[in-house]
């Protein structure tokens, strides 16, 4: 076992830990230097169809668990990590600044919660979701405190944070 630092075939240098003989080691790295990739650059070109997305590790674990991860992204001290989140094709959003829009948003809400659309149309023909948002923050301790009515979530305020950014997604 030694150390080495390669010149990959895209032009970047790395420091290698090589294992097996040394001529085994040798035509290692004059592989690499001839048709190998850097880390960063096997990385670019595997996940190119992916965003860099930073997030807390929680929020990983919780939702993109089955996405990979930037090699050595965590970061300790803000339990952050880079995630390589599939990117998807934009949806068709409704046009929110007419009332028909604004329901048919609504309805996609609605459709992606399982909540009620007469429900929905009670909060969110009335307030935006950003100002859903903010009361929800404001009222948070109550909400924690609070099972969530449809068995979802962990409580009321999981679920309302949950509603809240389905409704920005769609415009409202």
């Amino acid at each position: 076992m030694a150390k080495y630092n390669v010149t990959f075939s895209c032009g970047h240098t790395e420091t290698k830990e090589l294992f097996g003989s040394e001529r085994e080691r040798r035509a290692k790295i004059e592989y690499w230097g001839k048709s190998g990739k850097c880390t960063e650059c096997y990385e670019k070109e595997k996940y190119a169809d992916c965003d860099e997305v930073e997030m807390t590790y929680a929020e990983y674990k919780r939702s993109y668990a089955n996405c990979k991860t930037k090699a050595n992204s965590y970061d300790n001290k803000n339990k952050t990590i880079v995630v390589y989140v599939p990117k998807t094709p934009p949806e068709e959003k409704p046009e929110t600044d007419s009332f028909e829009g604004r329901k048919a948003a609504i309805k996609k809400v609605a459709e992606e919660t399982g909540l009620p659309v007469e429900a929905l149309e009670k909060i969110f023909m009335v307030v935006d979701a950003e100002q859903y948002l903010k009361q929800t923050e404001i009222h948070a301790d109550v909400l924690k405190a609070n099972p969530d009515k449809t068995g979802k979530y962990e409580n009321a305020y999981i679920a309302a944070v949950n509603l809240g950014k389905t409704a920005q997604k769609y415009g409202l």
